[in-house]
């Protein structure tokens, strides 16, 4: 096997360890974290995971015809738009992390019994070992559900029902909530019920969707 063509395994066997961690990635996202800078990194994007499909290495989903394929490995997720959405979140995180942080942790629907957190990240100074953590919800403002998380969050925390969860031991201050919705009208109504109901000054990140996503891929 040539140098080229050992490179090009160890390419597609990292594209698929990727995206059984992630449960499911678009073509776009895997373009991002796979090909960064390429002017041709969609192609080559398109290329691979065709490829690997055609293989029976990935399987793939299409939401509609102007959406790029859905990659998955195995079952597909029974929310598999929602999931991708959210892994918006996790590609913006990998594209936003300081050269000398890393994260060491993308836990997907932690259950607290109160709330259930769409998924949890920590990440790691590799210089100081210091650590950031982040509850993270996506709000997806087509589902029609009232947004009751600053609420909750703030009676998990004045509660103290996260205790026993591996984190505690190891934060020197609750992970602060990163909200992500989809729509401009949610992100002000997110924006007012952080202001009338986070009695306990958690920390509270929002952002709308398309702004993570034009970051990631600009």
């Amino acid at each position: 096997m040539s140098p080229n063509q050992e490179r090009g395994c160890l390419r597609d066997r990292n594209i698929c360890s990727l995206i059984e961690a992630r449960q499911a990635l678009d073509t776009e996202q895997v373009r991002v974290i796979v090909f960064p800078g390429m002017k041709c990194g969609r192609r080559k994007a398109q290329e691979r995971l065709k490829a690997l499909h055609d293989r029976g290495r990935l399987n793939r989903w299409r939401p509609g015809p102007e959406s790029p394929y859905i990659y998955y490995v195995g079952k597909k997720h029974g929310r598999i738009e929602h999931l991708v959405a959210l892994n918006w979140v996790y590609v913006w995180m990998v594209k936003s992390v300081k050269s000398w942080e890393e994260i060491t942790r993308w836990d997907y629907e932690q259950d607290y019994g109160i709330l259930q957190a769409d998924a949890f990240c920590m990440v790691r100074n590799t210089v100081t070992n210091k650590l950031r953590m982040w509850f993270v919800e996506l709000d997806r403002a087509e589902s029609g559900n009232l947004f009751d998380k600053v609420r909750k969050y703030n009676d998990l925390y004045r509660d103290e029902k996260y205790s026993g969860w591996w984190w505690a031991d190891i934060a020197d201050r609750f992970p602060g909530v990163l909200v992500v919705t989809t729509a401009a009208a949610r992100e002000r109504t997110i924006r007012g019920l952080v202001e009338k109901q986070n009695g306990e000054g958690l920390e509270f990140q929002i952002y709308l969707l398309e702004n993570l996503k034009e970051a990631c891929i600009r």
